[in-house]
């Protein structure tokens, strides 16, 4: 038996599907007979802020906890019902090409060894940050999330820099992988200082990476002395690994980490 269909607005808002009696299945799953359709009855049991879409088994759902759009501020979040920025993710992103942001080219997280990725900005530590009275303090410190280290040769540049001042107090500067401490360098005293270092630390294997580093003072107009070393880590590659600068002094601000960048390489 063929039946025809006809399409016809009712009133302002409500569209009515007819003729005859038939099946028809709502978008809540609810399976009803009817003569006539209103278009509120598919949406009557929406919850505000869903975004439809075409379920498995080829009707209308929602996932309003993983899946919203925030009318108000024109907001959407991805598995989050909350959105507080125009697209608001949480869970990890996969990019299979490059992301341009602004002025800055940001590469995927999670290509292959053979894949020619840019940097990825993982943190900066901006606020400043000096040693209290005497003893060793955190300065400034960028978290890794767990399981950045995912693969082989995968690997995090750090540069931090900052300044010591110029008194007869002893004066220690160190950085922290995680619980391996990468360098401690003891500052030429009686002179301000400016210091720096790069580092750059790669996954070799199962809970296992490689560092090296360059460390630069500046201890007087023109003149700066240079240090480089390298060595093994094994930090535990599925857990959060934080990142940090500490000083060792006797009076505040002896030793100031006045910035801390962390960027994932490959």
């Amino acid at each position: 038996m063929t039946e025809t269909v006809r399409f016809g607005l009712v009133g302002k808002q409500d569209l009515k599907i007819g003729t005859g009696t038939f099946e028809v299945r709502l978008g809540d799953g609810r399976v009803v007979t009817l003569d006539e359709i209103q278009l509120e009855d598919f949406v009557s049991s929406l919850t505000v802020g869903s975004v439809l879409f075409v379920k498995a088994t080829g009707i209308v759902g929602e996932d309003n906890s993983n899946l919203f759009w925030d009318d108000t501020n024109n907001r959407l979040g991805i598995g989050n019902a909350a959105p507080t920025v125009p697209l608001d993710v949480t869970g990890a992103i996969l990019g299979s090409s490059t992301i341009t942001a602004g002025t800055f080219l940001v590469g995927k997280i999670g290509g292959s060894s053979s894949s020619n990725n840019a940097p990825v900005l993982a943190d900066v530590n901006l606020t400043d940050g000096g040693n209290v009275g005497a003893g060793e303090d955190d300065l400034q410190s960028v978290v890794l999330p767990a399981s950045a280290f995912s693969a082989n040769k995968k690997g995090v540049r750090i540069t931090a820099w900052g300044t010591a001042a110029a008194n007869a107090n002893a004066k220690t500067v160190k950085l922290y992988f995680g619980g391996q401490l990468i360098f401690s360098y003891a500052l030429t005293i009686n002179v301000a200082n400016d210091w720096r270092f790069d580092v750059l630390v790669f996954r070799t294997g199962s809970n296992t990476q490689k560092w090296s580093y360059v460390f630069v003072q500046s201890w007087s107009a023109g003149l700066a002395s240079v240090y480089t070393d390298s060595g093994t880590a094994a930090q535990t590659d599925t857990a959060a690994i934080t990142i940090k600068t500490t000083g060792t002094a006797t009076t505040d601000n002896d030793i100031v980490s006045t910035g801390l960048l962390v960027e994932m390489v490959n």
